[in-house]
């Protein structure tokens, strides 16, 4: 049985749960940045110099929180995204990337029920690199891969795999004595495919990026 964003139907006479105490996305921003600058702190001491971080063959990897702005049709409440990402720059200016994230809101429907969103995706990214200072290095991806939509309202769910894709910017600031360590500010549009609809979500977001290898 499929569950679209639009059929949650008549929902009085339902059995109804005690609502949930729910931490908002601004206070779970707030403890990840926090996480962020504790991890930072002995990555940036242990970081051995010499490394070149913008060579090719260099690897990166890293994590990040963002807020996420679904696309209306599925709610109107804002929600937030994990993402983990690794990559291998093949030149100074280009590297692939992987990425995994995972964005959720909830959203009361009448006291007691919520409906939820819940979408994951998995995405490979092209990223065009470039170096206007030291320790600055901004950047464009697009992405593309697979995303699973999941529906969830008073008792009944759906879940759905299709297409996903991405484009975004941001940039990478490099910080401490061997710039290996840097915090990523990155914007996105997201979308992906699912019961018969394409969904466009905007996000917002910070982490921590660490450079590896060369």
């Amino acid at each position: 049985m499929h569950l679209r964003h639009r059929d949650f139907g008549n929902l009085e006479g339902l059995p109804l749960t005690p609502a949930r105490r729910v931490v908002g996305p601004a206070r779970r921003a707030r403890v990840f940045l926090g996480v962020v600058v504790c991890a930072a702190v002995p990555a940036t001491a242990a970081a051995a110099p010499g490394a070149a971080v913008f060579a090719g063959g260099a690897g990166e990897i890293g994590a990040d929180f963002a807020l996420i702005r679904f696309d209306p049709d599925l709610t109107d409440v804002r929600g937030d995204r994990y993402a983990l990402r690794g990559g291998l720059r093949f030149s100074p200016r280009l590297q692939w990337e992987g990425e995994i994230t995972r964005a959720t809101v909830r959203e009361d429907l009448i006291p007691g029920a919520e409906k939820r969103v819940t979408f994951a995706l998995a995405l490979v990214n092209l990223v065009v690199n470039f170096h206007p200072r030291k320790n600055v290095d901004p950047y464009l991806l697009a992405g593309i891969g697979l995303g699973q939509m999941k529906l969830e309202a008073i008792g009944l769910s759906s879940r759905e795999t299709a297409n996903a894709y991405q484009i975004a910017g941001g940039s990478r600031f490099f910080f401490g004595g061997h710039d290996r360590v840097a915090v990523r500010i990155e914007a996105s549009l997201l979308a992906n495919e699912g019961f018969d609809e394409r969904y466009v979500h905007a996000t917002l977001g910070a982490g921590l990026t660490f450079s590896v290898g060369r």
